[in-house]
């Protein structure tokens, strides 16, 4: 009811990518504005990338941090900082048994809060950033790409629109450990891919995703 009243009532209907546009079009006989999310990129990114794996933003199970916790467990020298607050102090509390009982404590860090200043530095220690969860767009992996780092998230998530997959990262087609392991080995493995697709993404960011851009975009 209030979907149909805001957009009927609306001038101009924006969303932030096309994953909704067909659903609208076909419902309400609207033709949408796609103006995606902007972000800050750094001003220079580091001259090689980090170690680790990363993943960061808002968890619960939903989101599928089981998977992260999985290809730990498969990947031998793989180590992983998981950042941001959960919405579940339940769910929390499981995950973190789960990783006691599976003796990963010592590969898996969780940082529950995080600033900007503390994201920079999460970011320049991090071989690829993970997302094991589809979004409608997706900003932890746009924010990720800001500071240089190279983006593994599920295909067709609102944010690969502006990205290649190959290029600035990879995009597969599940959310299961056997189709993100491939491509998370081949980051992990090689240092300089990892470091040119992350400086791609970035410069892909400065250039039609910073806020200058965004905004650009929406006055147009």
């Amino acid at each position: 009811y209030f979907e149909r009243s805001f957009i009927k009532d609306a001038k101009e209907t924006l969303i932030i990518s096309s994953v909704h546009y067909n659903y609208l079009v076909k419902k309400y006989s609207i033709k949408p504005i796609i103006v995606p999310i902007g972000t800050t990129p750094i001003p220079e990114i580091p001259a090689k990338r980090g170690n680790y794996l990363l993943a960061f933003g808002r968890w619960q199970q939903r989101k599928n941090p089981q998977l992260l916790l999985e290809l730990i467990k498969r990947i031998p020298d793989a180590k992983l900082l998981l950042a941001g607050s959960w919405t579940s102090g339940a769910e929390l509390a499981v995950f973190k048994d789960e990783i006691k009982r599976s003796k990963l404590s010592h590969r898996i860090k969780l940082i529950p809060h995080y600033s900007d200043r503390v994201l920079k530095r999460l970011c320049a220690s991090a071989r690829v950033f993970l997302h094991p969860h589809f979004e409608a767009f997706g900003l932890a992996a746009l924010e990720a790409a800001g500071h240089g780092v190279p983006i593994i998230v599920p295909e067709k998530s609102g944010v690969t629109e502006g990205f290649i997959h190959g290029v600035h990262g990879f995009f597969p087609g599940g959310e299961d450990i056997d189709t993100y392991t491939p491509y998370v080995q081949k980051l992990i493995g090689d240092s300089r891919l990892a470091y040119r697709m992350g400086k791609a993404a970035w410069l892909t960011v400065k250039s039609a995703y910073s806020w200058k851009a965004i905004v650009n975009r929406l006055l147009n």
